[in-house]
Parts: structure tokens; sequence; C-alpha cells
């Protein structure tokens, strides 16, 4: 699971990926289309890595990408 809280400045487009060693990313959820920010909640993920980014691509406001929080949680 996944948890992104956006502040004002966040993305339209964005795609959340993994990795086991910072050269090769698979990406988990693919978002287009995003039109608020706050938090949005990505559960049910399956995937392991050790490293998690968000990949930015469109703007939602001309400020930039702002992430207030991003927690990620393992699996059982």
């Amino acid at each position: 699971q996944v948890k992104i809280c956006w502040e004002a400045a966040a993305a339209k487009d964005y795609e959340i990926q993994v990795s086991t060693d910072t050269a090769n990313w698979t990406t988990l959820r693919r978002v287009a289309g995003n039109t608020q920010s706050g938090w949005a909640d990505f559960s049910q993920l399956n995937a392991h890595g050790r490293y998690v980014r968000v990949l930015c691509k469109t703007r939602l406001t001309e400020y930039g990408f702002s992430i207030r929080e991003l927690q990620v949680f393992a699996g059982k």
C-alpha cells in the first residue's frame, strides 16, 4: 500500500514505481487526470523492492510538484 499526501501543487499525471537497485524501475500504478490535492491511497499493489518513487509527469498547477507526506506499507 502506498499513500501520498499532495500539497496544492499536486501532479496531474504520475506513476508509482518500485526498484531493487535504482537502475530498473517497475511501474505499479499510473494516474492520469488527477484533479485534487490531499490524500491519494493505493492499496493492493503487488510488488517488492527496496526503493519507491513517484514519477511526476504533468503538474496540476503552475507551481510544480509538492508531496507533503509519502507512506509505504509492507504486505503480510
